[in-house]
């Protein structure tokens, strides 16, 4: 069957730790530094990734049957491009990143990930759409054509107010070709917001838990009585609890961490571990889920 849609994570998978960055320099490889996260880890991201995300995005559809050659050289790329006009479908893969990380960490490293068609954040409780923008043109700003070929549809209701910032967006060379806003699935933050899943209050990221309404923060405000130290800054559809921040060593122990406080969880919410730590999420969200 063709490929419709290539899903990524970004940590371990787009950009890489320490552990890696002197292997790749070896190799000649041009890295890009990411700015930190919120727990202060700064990874890089190598620009042949920009390059080979950027040709997936290009690629139609009805042309990628044979998966084991699905990333083709720049040169054929181009191929395919210019033949572009000829497939039928007209459709190209879409190219979408689902991480863990909290949504202000994703707004900092826009910039520096690879152009793509949406944007998934706290293990996808919150996704956001690439909507291209153009100059603004008598007093009106226009939509423009994206590097996947395709005019964003800024109509859709589904999805609330772009959010100001404005970024660029870049061909597999790196070369600027546009600019673009993102907005929210409003549908989706609608099953998320729900009471029986992370409520309607954390969105904004600075509402406290003791008054946040929700079963994920009714389960967070359980944690925290029961002496567990969790992370919710900067969340509003998940939280973590980070394994090395524990007051008590006890809940460090990979019987209680790893075995007993996952259990701990009411129905209606999951959890993943992700760098070593434990995210709690509604059932609905989850990148296994994807």
């Amino acid at each position: 069957k063709p490929i419709h849609v290539v899903f990524s994570d970004v940590d371990g998978t787009l950009a890489h730790y320490p552990a890696l960055v002197q292997e790749y320099s070896k190799k000649g490889k041009k890295l890009l530094n990411l700015p930190p996260s919120s727990t202060g880890m700064c990874g890089v991201l190598s620009l042949e990734t920009l390059s080979l995300c950027s040709q997936i995005r290009r690629m139609p559809v009805t042309n990628n049957e044979n998966h084991d050659s699905f990333l083709e050289a720049p040169k054929s790329v181009q191929s395919v491009n210019a033949n572009k006009k000829s497939n039928a479908a007209g459709k190209t893969v879409k190219f979408v990143i689902i991480s863990g990380m909290r949504t202000r960490t994703l707004l900092q490293r826009i910039p520096f990930l690879p152009s793509a068609d949406a944007y998934c954040c706290e293990g996808g409780g919150r996704i956001f759409y690439q909507i291209p923008v153009g100059k603004p043109k008598n007093g009106e700003t226009t939509s423009i054509i994206d590097d996947s070929g395709e005019e964003a549809d800024v109509e859709n209701k589904t999805m609330g107010t772009a959010l100001p910032e404005i970024y660029e967006s870049r061909n597999e060379e790196g070369a600027v070709q546009g600019h673009f806003r993102l907005q929210e699935d409003m549908e989706w933050r609608k099953i998320m917001g729900h009471v029986s899943a992370a409520g309607p209050d954390g969105y904004d990221g600075i509402v406290d838990i003791q008054k946040r309404d929700g079963l994920l923060w009714s389960f967070a405000r359980k944690l925290v009585k029961m002496g567990w130290v969790i992370d919710y800054s900067g969340y509003g559809t998940c939280f973590r609890v980070h394994r090395g921040k524990q007051l008590h060593k006890a809940k460090q122990s990979k019987e209680i961490f790893d075995v007993e406080l996952p259990n701990l969880k009411p129905a209606g919410l999951a959890c993943s571990t992700n760098l070593g730590c434990v995210d709690f999420y509604p059932d609905r969200s989850g990148k296994k889920n994807w």
